[in-house]
């Protein structure tokens, strides 16, 4: 068979010839403009190695360390109320009296007998050695003075009795009498509650119990102060386990030295399990996140960046922990990765990145989250 080249043949040959060459020519040229681009301005941070004491997070109720009912320990009329409701008063002051009017008559009558009988005892034994006072006599006075003496300590202890006074320092709740009511022995007058310190309840997984000990430090933050925390220390571990929840009843000492904290007050805990406790860490910004995980961009020693999949673990204080895919030393990009692809040269600024914003902390020492909570979201 003869082929026989016809004007469209050979036409439709230098088509295909000039769309091949110029293809290449354009191929050429977009591989010559890559070679020639220019690297990409980006910020850079270090991974280290940072000291991030293990705590854990819960919910607590502050308690009252010391608070009573007050009551007489004598029946009687209601007299004087010295301190007033809701009033600070200190171990030993005065709160209320009963009528003492005759048991102050009565004492003044035991002392004077016992004076008698004191001087008496004293001008017999003076005499004694002449013969004039037997020993017998002498005995009969000495027990008349020390029975006067037992009467003049009941009565004073009686007295004492009609007397409220504050058994340790606290602040006063409401009277539930006023004066000239009568009141019997026991009844409730008015109730003092300890301010300070106080402790706080709340109770933690069983799971950590192991990890619990006597001692620990404790941080105590409430709504009521935004800004402000108390420190305490855990002063006791329930033997036990709470069968519904699986869970064990802690208590904390707290300071209290403003009196902000009051019983009843819901807080929040954050405990030390662990002071010291070495992580690797980067500023969690440098942290994106795709369909297969987190990633970030790894900066080698010829300024290209390489997409690195990372394990991350607790994220706090704008830090994040890498438990996997780093190791210390190494440069990770911080802000401009957004516009990075894997390969892309980069130009490692040198200025520093602006500051965290007002309000954030940087004691990566409290308010941990968990590594199952969900990733915090980019800056």
């Amino acid at each position: 068979m003869v082929f026989i080249a016809t004007p469209i043949g050979r036409l439709n040959r230098r088509v295909t010839q000039s769309f091949c060459l110029g293809l290449a020519f354009t191929l050429m040229a977009q591989s010559a403009a890559a070679s020639e681009q220019k690297p990409i301005d980006v910020y850079s941070a270090t991974a280290k190695l940072r000291n991030i004491p293990k705590t854990l997070n819960a919910v607590g109720n502050m308690k009252a360390i010391k608070s009573v009912s007050l009551s007489f320990d004598a029946s009687g009329t209601l007299t004087h109320i010295y301190q007033s409701d809701g009033k600070r008063v200190k171990q030993g002051e005065l709160i209320a009296q009963l009528d003492d009017q005759t048991d102050l008559a009565q004492l003044k009558s035991y002392q004077a007998s016992l004076q008698l009988t004191q001087s008496t005892y004293q001008r017999m034994l003076s005499v004694k050695k002449f013969g004039a006072v037997s020993q017998q006599m002498l005995d009969a006075k000495h027990a008349e003075m020390i029975k006067a003496q037992a009467q003049v300590q009941q009565q004073k202890v009686l007295i004492s009795k009609k007397q409220l006074k504050a058994p340790f320092s606290g602040v006063l709740g409401t009277y539930q009498f006023s004066t000239g009511a009568y009141i019997s022995k026991g009844t409730a007058v008015v109730k003092l509650v300890q301010e300070a310190p106080l402790k706080v309840a709340y109770t933690i997984p069983v799971s950590d119990r192991s990890e619990l000990e006597i001692g620990q430090n404790v941080v105590v933050k409430s709504n009521a102060y935004p800004h402000k925390s108390f420190a305490g220390i855990v002063s006791y571990i329930s033997p036990e386990v709470n069968q519904g929840s699986g869970t064990v009843n802690v208590e904390a000492k707290v300071n209290n030295p403003d009196f902000l904290l009051l019983p009843g007050m819901f807080v929040s805990v954050i405990q030390t399990l662990q002071e010291k406790r070495s992580l690797l860490m980067i500023p969690d910004i440098a942290l994106l996140t795709d369909i297969n995980g987190q990633y970030v961009y790894q900066v080698d020693a010829n300024n290209v960046a390489h997409k690195t999949y990372v394990k991350v673990g607790i994220i706090a204080d704008n830090r994040a922990q890498i438990l996997s895919g780093l190791k210390a030393g190494d440069i990770v990009v911080s802000a401009g990765q957004q516009k990075l692809s894997d390969g892309d040269h980069v130009n490692v600024l040198k200025a520093s990145l602006p500051a965290t914003p007002a309000g954030k902390s940087s004691d990566t020492s409290r308010h941990h989250i968990s590594p199952h909570q969900a990733t915090k979201a980019k800056h």
